[in-house]
């Protein structure tokens, strides 16, 4: 029998179209399915009992029975929608209603999950990976999230003026106006003359890090127990803080030392992962500076630059000829 693979995303995602791709010349059968018709426009059927197990939707394209996939890639899922009720509660409570039953379906699925839901939304945790990577041995930026004005002033005379703010999700920038621009809000240098508008922190929590003196930066893919690494020379460009603003700068292929390479792949199976984008400083001090991890990071542009395989592995994970980091198991329940 054929393998098969779910890919939660729609076919518009470039990411999942290669990877189906290259799963088809595997003879891996695929199919693709986002959120966005959960529930209006499908039937469902999900069945617990002593003899019988089903989650199955019929949707526009055919039905589509959910436990028989070997592998899913939880990769650009989509957002539930709710319809429109006369009474706005009526919405609120069919979309909470929604989203705990599709979850709760989902987590009961034993495949191979690139990467299971609840890891997933773990992992989305800024201030939770800054702790698992500093448990993992990892070297850290000192940080700081506070609503007092005091303190974030203390913290920038601590570190003489070195010191950056970022949001604590980059999720908070859909909440900035459509035609806002930049249409996102970047790592940004916390400066002198910034300070007499620090009252304004004591509306919510603000993150605040000590600034690494970095000499490039490195992203390091992580599929299954794979890390393939790239040397980013983000201070010859314009993205000397936040190498994002400059993608033209040179971008290598980077022989990753044997310990940082072991943390990243002790830092994923504590979190329960299969595949993660992790984002370091290299400072001058030739020490990898851990800033976070994405779950769900974007690497056709590391590919296109590189000409690393990371298309092929992801497909090679997916169709079961590359070992998992993590079993459906392990992170499920938190093995």
């Amino acid at each position: 029998m054929a393998h098969k693979v779910l890919i939660l995303s729609s076919q518009e995602d470039v990411h999942a179209t290669r990877v189906q791709q290259k799963l088809g010349a595997l003879g891996v059968e695929v199919r693709f399915w986002n959120f966005d018709p959960f529930v209006s426009d499908c039937d469902l059927e999900f069945v617990i009992s002593n003899d019988n197990n089903n989650f199955a939707l019929q949707l526009a394209d055919g039905p589509i029975e959910l436990r028989c996939f070997d592998s899913i890639w939880y990769r650009r899922p989509g957002a539930l929608k709710s319809k429109s009720f006369f009474e706005p509660w009526v919405a609120d409570l069919m979309l909470q209603e929604s989203r705990q039953g599709l979850m709760g379906m989902l987590n009961a699925i034993p495949s191979l999950w690139v990467n299971h839901p609840v890891r997933d939304k773990n992992c989305s945790l800024k201030l939770f990976q800054l702790q698992v990577a500093k448990n993992a041995g990892m070297f850290v930026p000192e940080t700081i999230v506070t609503n007092s004005p005091e303190t974030a002033c203390d913290f920038f005379e601590k570190h003489s003026g070195n010191v950056i703010y970022k949001l604590i999700t980059e999720k908070s920038n859909f909440s900035l106006p459509r035609y806002e621009f930049p249409h996102g809000v970047p790592t940004l240098p916390l400066r002198e003359a910034d300070l007499i508008h620090l009252d304004q922190v004591r509306h919510g929590p603000h993150l605040f890090q000590e600034r690494v003196q970095k000499k490039a930066d490195v992203r390091v893919t992580v599929i299954g127990a794979k890390p393939f690494a790239t040397y980013i020379e983000s201070q010859v460009g314009a993205g000397k803080l936040d190498w994002r603003n400059d993608y033209s700068v040179p971008m290598l292929t980077h022989e990753l030392p044997d310990d940082v390479a072991h943390k990243c792949l002790k830092v994923l199976k504590l979190l329960g992962l299969n595949f993660g984008a992790f984002d370091f400083c290299f400072d001058h001090e030739g020490r990898y500076v851990f800033l976070e991890v994405n779950s769900a990071g974007q690497y056709l542009w590391v590919e296109e630059r590189t000409q690393q395989p990371l298309t092929e592995e992801v497909a090679l994970l997916l169709a079961g000829k590359s070992a998992p980091l993590t079993s459906y198991d392990a992170a499920a329940f938190c093995d």
